[in-house]
């Protein structure tokens, strides 16, 4: 009997001290919510949900029978592509619908004058994102891109950044795949920079400063839309789509160069792959090697595209892009009603995040994930936009150019650069490492550098080495984290050479 009531007695001290515990960490995290915002989320909150088993932690701000708003991160399979549609509009199941899901993409709403389908979360997003993909196709890409960095390549400047010409680069793809807008003015470059910025830390921005730099570049787009618009118009292009979907009286009124804020993601991937391969005399010889024999004219054939899907390590410095540099901010999904996430409730007053490149980060799913090392996607059988490959977000509402659009984009650029070029840093002697834990995944730096035809090369490649020798550049990765990947032959591994 005295057994039993020992027991009894520790159930109920142990429950007590649960309890108690429980209410100082609910209490501190709420201090830590208000001083720190968004740095306690994606830093504390978000460490415990990737040591979790389930890949979940969640606290709130209040007191249990009045809580002011719960957080919730996800980083684990299990309730990932719940979490990324969480209320959004199903006919088969309307009492998930929350209308204010997607309300925190407000300041991108903002800055275009309209709804783009980022804010979209209604019957009409079926619709849209079919008409997106229609032109956002690889066919498109291909072609386009093959014509504009050539051109880019045959201007290439080691008085301009690589940041800037990598930028121009993805937007003309964009306009001219997209919207049929094409020799899109040079100037807008830094707007759209300055604009993402804006967008990414609305609140850290004056509405004077929003809406002068949104009138810099509505200037530019309604003279470029005044200009060109039988040539819009007369083709079939999503801009067109739009300005007879949304029956506009004006071209200008869609606010299309506006919309290309939305390119800095894939410029982000492709300028930091760029860097990396720059910095590694060794990955950017093998890639050339790959590259060499590549006619760049089968690209002008629908089927083309395919004969680039072949190579390999073109293809594994892609996936390895889109892991390491994982450019999508964290993603965030806002209840305004009690719901449900898998076996988890989500009461009103909820902001559920999942912060992707933690999760491409994460040691558990990634070996040695502080390390760009395309070797990694030899054998891995991880598909794009599938856990824990998740640069686009996933479920029903990823990025509808993660369809083969970015992917072609990215190739055909790498293509046109290194296939008869080197390219050599000139600016920096080390790469600067974004942040994990991050709600503004980009450069704060920019990068020079001097392309040099492959013919003025030695044939055994000893150039290239010297070359890097002298500019003595490296990335910043301790003697720990350095590894040398598989591309290196036995003879480069005995030489000691990093890359």
């Amino acid at each position: 009997m005295q057994g039993y009531l020992f027991g009894f007695l520790s159930g109920v001290a142990n429950g007590i001290t649960q309890r108690i515990n429980s209410g100082i960490q609910i209490f501190t995290d709420g201090y830590k919510i208000i001083t720190q915002k968004e740095n306690f989320v994606l830093g504390e909150l978000a460490e415990r949900a990737l040591k979790s088993d389930e890949g979940y932690a969640s606290t709130y701000l209040g007191l249990p029978f009045a809580k002011l708003a719960s957080f919730h991160v996800v980083t684990g399979d299990k309730y990932l592509k719940e979490a990324a549609s969480f209320g959004e509009y199903d006919k088969k199941t309307l009492a998930k619908f929350d209308p204010q899901s997607r309300s925190l993409f407000e300041p991108l709403k903002e800055f275009l004058g309209d709804a783009s389908i980022i804010n979209m979360n209604g019957p009409e997003v079926t619709a849209e994102r079919k008409a997106i993909k229609q032109y956002l196709s690889i066919s498109n890409a291909a072609a386009v891109s093959r014509e504009v960095f050539a051109d880019i390549v045959n201007k290439w400047s080691s008085e301009k950044s690589i940041n800037d010409q990598v930028c121009y680069g993805c937007t003309q793809v964009i306009a001219t795949a997209w919207f049929n807008c094409k020799n899109i003015p040079e100037e807008i470059v830094p707007l759209l920079k300055k604009a993402e910025y804006y967008v990414f830390n609305r609140d850290k921005v004056t509405d004077a400063d929003f809406q002068k730099l949104r009138g810099q570049l509505k200037a530019l787009n309604d003279k470029y839309m005044k200009d060109h618009a039988a040539e819009i118009l007369g083709t079939d292009n999503y801009l067109k789509h739009m300005y007879t979907a949304r029956k506009s009286k004006n071209l200008e009124d869609l606010n299309g160069l506006l919309g290309l804020v939305v390119e800095g993601n894939i410029t982000t991937v492709l300028t930091c792959a760029i860097l990396q391969i720059a910095t590694q005399p060794e990955l950017q010889k093998a890639l050339r090697e790959e590259l060499k024999g590549f006619d760049m004219n089968v690209l002008s054939s629908p089927e083309g595209y395919a004969k680039v899907r072949e190579l390999k390590l073109l293809n594994n410095i892609y996936l390895e892009a889109l892991r390491y540099f994982s450019p999508a901010p964290p993603l965030v999904r806002y209840a305004s009603k009690t719901g449900k996430m898998g076996d988890k409730d989500i009461p009103a007053r909820s902001y559920i995040f999942m912060p992707l490149r933690q999760i491409m980060h994460d040691p558990k799913k990634w070996g040695s994930p502080q390390v760009f090392d395309p070797a990694r996607h030899e054998q891995s059988q991880v598909r794009v936009n599938n856990y824990p490959l998740t640069p686009f977000s996933t479920g029903p509402r990823v990025c509808p150019a993660s369809f083969g659009f970015a992917e072609a984009l990215f190739k055909i650029a790498l293509l046109s650069i290194f296939k008869d070029q080197e390219l050599r840093l000139t600016s920096h002697n080390q790469l600067e490492k974004i942040p994990v834990k991050t709600k503004e995944p980009r450069l704060k730096k920019d990068y020079f550098g001097e392309l040099k035809s492959s013919f003025e090369l030695k044939d055994d490649g000893e150039a290239i080495v010297h070359a890097y020798s002298n500019h003595q550049v490296t990335t910043e990765l301790t003697a720990q984290q350095m590894q040398v990947p598989v591309y290196l032959t036995e003879e480069k591994k005995k030489t000691g050479l990093k890359c």
